[in-house]
């Protein structure tokens, strides 16, 4: 995530390059095998999201690179959740979101951008409609973690679908979708960082609570990405500024004031 967000900021695009293969799993039982393949995809799904956000205006662009990301391009699903969390992650930023309508509008789109939708395509937008039904009926936070208890490709698609409905049905309160989020027994990061990811673009840094504003701002390291919390913001506010076009986003104290596409002097 963090080299592919340093490539967005220096060069406003990404270079997909193909990282070393990760094949020690293959000795593995075919049960380890399932689980440790659903956990790398679910990770190459959390690292695409500065494209996400540096894309949220270009859906062409967005579904361009989500064909480029490196070990999955033969695996349609991998890109169906980015093409999901990239529209979602639009509808925020644009300010166009109606919680219950985000998720037909995302089955409407991923029914258009997929051309032929596999099994594994289609079993996840089986669970973001079951999730919608869940929020219609006002169900309850176990109802939907449910989703995310099977095993496999399958505990992402529930993990993926559980972080929209932490986020939908409490969507002005970051606070209580990221607690809830916590709450998941089946892939608790990634309902954490995808509930986070919804909330954040829609709530911004303003919704953040003060006290967890105050703990990642703290000079200890975070996470186990060796990254402060100040260095996160840092480079956030680098790849918006990018994203505005500001020629140099990485000089210290450059304000993105004029919005524009990178590389391109338009009015937006």
């Amino acid at each position: 995530m963090i080299r592919w967000a340093e490539d967005l900021i220096h060069q406003g695009r990404w270079d997909a390059q193909e990282p070393e293969t990760s094949l020690y799993f293959l000795t593995q039982s075919p049960q380890e095998q399932t689980l440790e393949t659903s956990l790398v995809e679910a990770e190459a799904l959390l690292s695409t999201l500065p494209l996400s956000l540096f894309f949220h205006d270009n859906s062409f662009k967005l579904r361009q690179m989500s064909q480029r990301v490196p070990n999955f391009s033969e695996l349609p699903h991998v890109q169906t959740w980015i093409l999901a969390i990239g529209f979602a992650i639009a509808q925020c930023l644009k300010e166009q979101l109606d919680p219950l309508q985000l998720i037909p509008r995302t089955v409407v789109y991923l029914n258009h951008e997929i051309a032929a939708p596999g099994s594994v395509c289609l079993a996840f937008i089986n669970k973001l409609e079951q999730i919608q039904t869940l929020l219609q009926e006002g169900r309850n936070l176990q109802a939907a973690l449910r989703l995310a208890s099977s095993r496999g490709v399958e505990s992402v698609n529930g993990a993926i679908a559980a972080a929209f409905f932490c986020f939908l049905s409490t969507p002005e309160e970051m606070r209580l979708s990221l607690l809830r989020a916590a709450q998941s027994n089946s892939l608790p990061q990634i309902v954490c960082g995808l509930t986070g990811t919804l909330s954040g673009a829609y709530n911004s840094a303003a919704g953040i609570p003060l006290e967890w504003s105050i703990i990642a701002s703290e000079p200890a390291r975070t996470l186990a990405w060796n990254m402060s919390g100040v260095e996160i913001c840092q480079l956030a506010t680098h790849l918006f500024s990018a994203w505005s076009g500001v020629y140099r986003p990485t000089i210290a104290g450059s304000n993105a004031v004029a919005i524009a596409a990178p590389g391109v002097i338009r009015p937006r």
